[in-house]
């Protein structure tokens, strides 16, 4: 670059973008190359959006106000295209009453999450249900008592399950906020308005900003924060309104950093591969054929056991580490696999669809038995009977499976966009032995995810295989072959048997449907045929069950499965 190149040219693009981190007495000291224009101060979201600690006035673990009225704001849910590091802190201000231009996000932290309990009173669901307006959905995870509650980003319910205790989280701050006025005036609450991040006394026409009592409100806990209610739709002044997304300017620019993005000092890499069949293992393989190959390592066995089965592994691997990954791949293709493929292997396409057709015509599970079926369809005019059937498909997610581990003797640090950063959280700890508090994930952005219990453990793989090489990080990054293969879940097949009886004018007065799916995850998997989209007086929906080996999970469609 010559002397006369502007100081805010970079030639760097994305696949480029540094992340660097050291590793100093247990702890994490990071530090990162930025574009100029992604270190000014009033950027919406980081390329690297991670947690960090505090430095500015923390009101609750949800909110730090800065000086300057900057507000930032934690989410807890991973950004994979939904829009979360938009909509969740909306919901968040709309009861802060702070100026939207000021605001921030990044994510919050699962470490944080697993050493500290939600307040008891942010714990009840207000109202009387999702369709009371002053109500709520509550949290499908019964045991989310973290303070972020329900981190994992799964079944359309962020909105739906988050947006009552990230309203507490606002209307809690608001309150802490006007009461650190109200004391430093010598004035009741009640006579103070909270509004764009600015608290005015009418009466004595005083005013302070959110920037100037933060501090102030950070050591004023409220004395019953149980009273806090939140608005309901009517009352809305932000929710509702069509408002810039906060990130879409680093996707624009390729700042956004990804999980595959990740590069860190002294980083080996990792390519790994996984028994052909779901539920198989590796008998042997012969390092030495590898074992002389340019920048190789070494390789990791990945076991198929008790320990594995239980952090969500689906069978048994390898894989081949190396100084970078275009050589651990090109390794990994050379190693001598023998697998023991067990009971799946015979099993193909043809033979999954007999076996559900078979199923389907033997006695189910009644979802939905309107009216009297079988009377009439007796008295049909004319039977219309078709199969209709959809195969077991992949996630097909736009970045393959990957993440970056660093595990050392008392610690974990995880670099990965993950829908369930509490569960990988989780699952590390039981893989590596190291406690749930002290291990971190520096949530990245996530390039798609189509369904969380079926995107497979790429995570877990990484640290199984990190956790065989202490001290070092290792970057473990799936092929699209290895992501669209054993190494995840499917959406399930279904196959549905439909019977149609029409009267003499053709209109349908009996319809059954006999389903077959080996769906085991709840009404979701058919709630699409739970009832027909036209009348129809006498309908009959059961469910067949069989049995494979083929690992399933959810792929989109929520409520209209299959």
């Amino acid at each position: 670059m010559s002397e006369k190149t502007s100081e805010n040219r970079t030639d760097m693009d994305r696949r480029e973008f540094l992340t660097t981190t050291a590793a100093v007495g247990g702890a994490m000291v990071l530090g990162f190359w930025m574009p100029p224009s992604a270190q000014a101060a009033n950027v919406p979201v980081a390329p690297t959006p991670w947690y960090r600690e505090a430095t500015v006035p923390e009101i609750n673990a949800w909110i730090t106000i800065a000086p300057d009225d900057t507000v930032t704001i934690r989410v807890g849910q991973t950004e994979l295209g939904t829009g979360v590091f938009t909509a969740n802190p909306m919901m968040i201000a709309e009861e802060l009453q702070c100026d939207w231009k000021k605001v921030r996000a990044e994510y919050a932290s699962a470490n944080r999450d697993a050493r500290e309990k939600a307040p008891e009173w942010t714990l009840k669901v207000p109202g009387n249900g999702e369709t009371d307006p002053a109500g709520a959905a509550p949290v499908e995870l019964a045991n989310a008592n973290g303070v972020y509650r329900r981190m994992i980003i799964h079944s359309s319910g962020n909105v739906r399950e988050s947006r009552y205790y990230l309203q507490l989280a606002g209307a809690e701050a608001r309150e802490r906020l006007l009461l650190a006025a109200a004391n430093e005036w010598g004035v009741p609450v009640s006579e103070l308005v909270a509004k764009d991040s600015v608290i005015t006394h009418a009466k004595s026409k005083r005013r302070t900003t959110y920037g100037a009592i933060a501090a102030k409100a950070a050591r004023t806990p409220l004395p019953d924060p149980s009273k806090i209610k939140i608005k309901t739709p009517d009352k809305y002044t932000l929710l509702g309104t069509e408002q810039k997304s906060l990130d879409t300017p680093l996707k624009v620019t390729g700042e956004a950093v990804y999980g595959i993005d990740i590069r860190l000092p002294g980083m080996l890499y990792a390519a790994a591969k996984a028994c052909p069949v779901w539920g198989g293992d590796v008998k042997s393989y012969d390092f030495d054929r590898i074992r002389n190959m340019p920048g190789v390592h070494s390789v990791v066995r990945l076991p198929f056991d008790a320990s594995t089965k239980s952090v969500g592994f689906l069978c048994g691997g390898v894989a081949v580490v190396a100084d970078s990954w275009w050589r651990a791949k090109t390794a990994l293709d050379a190693l001598p696999i023998e697998w023991n493929y067990g009971s799946g292997a015979g099993v193909n396409s043809a033979s999954l669809y007999d076996l559900h057709l078979a199923t389907a015509k033997q006695p189910g599970e009644a979802k939905t038995n309107d009216g009297n079926v079988d009377e009439a369809m007796a008295r049909a005019a004319k039977v219309v009977e078709a199969v209709y059937s959809v195969p077991f498909s992949p996630r097909a997610r736009m970045e393959p499976g990957n993440a970056t581990v660093l595990v050392t003797d008392n610690r974990v640090d995880i670099w990965s966009g993950d829908q369930d950063p509490q569960g990988l959280l989780r699952k590390t700890a039981k893989l590596t032995g190291i406690a749930p508090e002290d291990v971190y994930i520096h949530s990245t952005f996530q390039g798609g995810g189509y369904g969380s219990n079926g995107n497979g453990p790429q995570g877990e793989q990484a640290v199984a295989i990190a956790n065989a090489l202490r001290g070092r990080p290792v970057k473990m990054l799936w092929t699209r072959e290895e992501d669209w293969g054993t190494g995840t879940r499917y959406r399930p097949m279904s196959v549905c048997l439909m019977k149609a009886g029409l009267d003499a004018q053709g209109w349908p007065i009996a319809m059954e449907v006999r389903h077959a799916t080996t769906w085991n995850l709840g009404d979701m998997g058919y709630r699409g045929l739970s009832a027909p989209p036209y009348f129809t007086p006498n309908y009959r929906l059961t469910i067949h069950a069989p049995k494979t080996h083929v690992p399933i999970g959810t792929r989109r469609g929520t409520g209209a499965a299959p």
